[in-house]
C-alpha cells in the first residue's frame, strides 16, 4: 500500500498497518509542520502522527534532503530514499529563442495559496520597472496583483497552456521565505522552468538550492538588493540567459526527469 502525504490518527494507522503487506509512505511537503502562514509552525499533533507513520512504514520516499532528515529522526536510514519531483521531458519542449523580441518577461507560475511568496517581491519589481521599461511580469495563477511601474500579464492557469506559458518566460522566479515549511518545498516551479530552457532566480531555500547551482542554471537571491542585482544581470545579458537555460535543461534531464528517475524508483520498490 502506498500512502501519499496523509497523516492518520493512531487508530486508523493501526488498522491500515494490520492489513497492508508492505506500507510505503511518500511525501513532498513538510507535513510535520504548519505552513508559512501560521505564526507557530510547530504542531505536536502533526509531529506525533508523522513519527508514527514513519515508524509504521516499510519504505519512506522523501522529496528532498530536508524531508529525508525529518524521517531519519525515527527510522533506519536504509528505509529512507530521496526521489525528487520530476517532469516528463517529452512534454516540456525547449522554448524557441527570439532575438527580435523587444520585450522581456520575468515569470512565475503557481496557485493563490503561494502567490504571497511572489508578492513579497513587489519592491523588487517596482525597482526593475523603473530601470527597464521593456520589462514585463507574467503571473500564471488564479489570482494576481499589480506593479505600479511595470506591465503585469495576468494569465489564468490551465493545463493545456501550461508549457506554452512557461516557454513565454525569459527568466523564471522562485521566491521563498526561509522557514520549516518552505524547506520542505520540492522546487517544482523551478524544475518546470529549467525543463523548457528558461534560467531562474530563486531563494536558496529547501530543494531550490539543490536544483539550482549558483551561477550555473541561474542565481540565488536572499534579499531585495540581491534580487534586483541578479535579475538585472540576466535582463541585460541575453547570451547568459541562453547559456543558463541550456544548462538548466541538461540538469533536469539528468536528475529531475521522469526518464531518469523512473528506473531508480523501480529499483527502490523491488528491493523492499
Amino acid at each position: 500500500m502506498v500512502i501519499l502525504r496523509k497523516l492518520f490518527p493512531p487508530w486508523k494507522l493501526r488498522f491500515i498497518r494490520r492489513y497492508a503487506k508492505k506500507l510505503i509512505f511518500e511525501y513532498d511537503d513538510a507535513i510535520m509542520y504548519r505552513s508559512s502562514r501560521w505564526a507557530q509552525q510547530y504542531s505536536g499533533t502533526r509531529q506525533e502522527r508523522f513519527e508514527k507513520m514513519v515508524k509504521a512504514s516499510d519504505l519512506i520516499i522523501a522529496g528532498n534532503r530536508f524531508l529525508q532528515e525529518e524521517a531519519l529522526k525515527y527510522i533506519d536510514p536504509i528505509k529512507v530514499h530521496i526521489i525528487p519531483t520530476v517532469v516528463d521531458m517529452g512534454k516540456y519542449v525547449v522554448k524557441q529563442d527570439n532575438p527580435a523580441k523587444d520585450t522581456l518577461i520575468v515569470g512565475w507560475i503557481g496557485s493563490q495559496s503561494t502567490l504571497h511568496y511572489l508578492k513579497a517581491l513587489l519592491p523588487v519589481f517596482e525597482e526593475l520597472g523603473r530601470r527597464f521599461p521593456f520589462l514585463q511580469l507574467k503571473i500564471v495563477c488564479n489570482a494576481f496583483f499589480d506593479v505600479p511601474t511595470m506591465r503585469v500579464i495576468k494569465k489564468e492557469w490551465s493545463e493545456a497552456d501550461e508549457v506554452a506559458d512557461l516557454q513565454s518566460f525569459d527568466i523564471g522566479l522562485g521566491p521563498l521565505p526561509d522557514d520549516v515549511w518552505t524547506r520542505g518545498k520540492c522546487g517544482f516551479k523551478l524544475i518546470q522552468c529549467l525543463a523548457v530552457g528558461v534560467p531562474v532566480v530563486c531563494s536558496p531555500v529547501g530543494a531550490n538550492k539543490e536544483i539550482v547551482r549558483e551561477g550555473e542554471e541561474g542565481f540565488w537571491a536572499r534579499d531585495k538588493e540581491e534580487w534586483v542585482d541578479r535579475l538585472s544581470v540576466l535582463i541585460r545579458d541575453r547570451q547568459l540567459r541562453k547559456r543558463m537555460g541550456k544548462q538548466g535543461r541538461k540538469r533536469i534531464e539528468k536528475d529531475y526527469s521522469l526518464q531518469a528517475m523512473a528506473p531508480q524508483l523501480a529499483k527502490v520498490l523491488i528491493n523492499i
